[in-house]
């Protein structure tokens, strides 16, 4: 089985992935590094990634930074498995706190605390108190009967709106990052080969799209990955210059608050020039 996954499509090699995973490597163990207080703090610097909260936020940056790098190491040197180290461990609890305020909305429908939930089931998280006290209020309003059932708003909404295009939902979750992977995969095969319309016909092959439609669901991926992925064209350019896929992906991820600080002050207007005295 474990094999096979690898001859998936992304969304559901990952999905088939972590169920292995759970049920073959959990009993192995997993870093005892709480990676919540770093992810919180990298969680309110993507909510203003201005000067000021950078500049506040970054003494415990850098000493929680330092903790998780060492943690990680630790975690590495006992034979530990990447998908359950200190750092993987960050990324998600992140993931689950840029949830929050839609969790903490009295007005939530409560599918925000499912998909938190599920992330930290699938990835080793320890479920936070405010998560937890969540869960189970809307948890115990279906079981005694204080809604119409699971998918009241009260509890955890509908799965599917009604209102939802189901196939815009499987291009966005599972065609796009098979689009961007198998992308990827041809920039590090031909990464002298430029990326235009032939590129696109070229992956759109791959997984049964046309080249337009390939184009936007690489786009889509992008916009949707917020940043933690590598544009293609940063990628051709990184991979002509000798660096590895996986540094390329790192570093690119690392920078994203510094990418994030110069777009806002991009955005300031700029202050008017001091008349000369004299």
């Amino acid at each position: 089985m474990e094999d096979d996954i690898e001859n998936f499509p992304p969304t559901k090699r990952r999905r088939a992935r972590v169920l292995w995973f759970i049920e073959h490597r959990d009993d192995e163990g997993r870093s005892s590094f709480d990676p919540w207080p770093l992810a919180e703090l990298y969680a309110e610097l993507h909510r203003s990634p201005d000067e000021s909260t950078h500049n506040r936020l970054l003494p415990g940056l850098r000493k929680l930074g330092e903790a998780c790098d060492a943690a990680e190491k630790v975690w590495k040197d006992q034979g530990g498995t990447m998908l359950r180290g200190p750092r993987m461990l960050v990324f998600h609890a992140e993931k689950c706190l840029r949830l929050r305020p839609e969790i903490d909305d009295p007005k939530s429908d409560g599918s925000a605390v499912l998909e938190a939930i599920s992330t930290c089931a699938a990835h080793g998280l320890v479920i936070p108190p405010w998560l937890a006290v969540d869960f189970v209020r809307r948890y115990e309003r279906a079981i005694y009967g204080e809604c119409k059932g699971w998918s009241d708003p009260k509890a955890f909404g509908a799965a599917t709106p009604k209102q939802w295009n189901l196939a815009g939902v499987r291009a966005r979750l599972q065609d796009a990052p098979w689009a961007y992977e198998v992308a990827v995969k041809m920039l590090m095969d031909k990464p002298k080969a430029p990326i235009d319309r032939a590129f696109y016909e070229a992956v759109g092959k791959q997984i049964g799209k046309g080249h337009a439609q390939t184009q936007t669901l690489v786009k889509d991926h992008l916009r949707r990955a917020d940043d933690f992925e590598a544009p293609l064209v940063h990628i051709r350019g990184r991979l002509l210059n000798g660096d590895e896929l996986g540094r390329i992906q790192i570093e690119w991820a690392d920078g994203r608050w510094d990418r994030q600080r110069a777009s806002e002050q991009a955005k300031r207007p700029k202050r008017a020039a001091r008349p000369k005295k004299g």
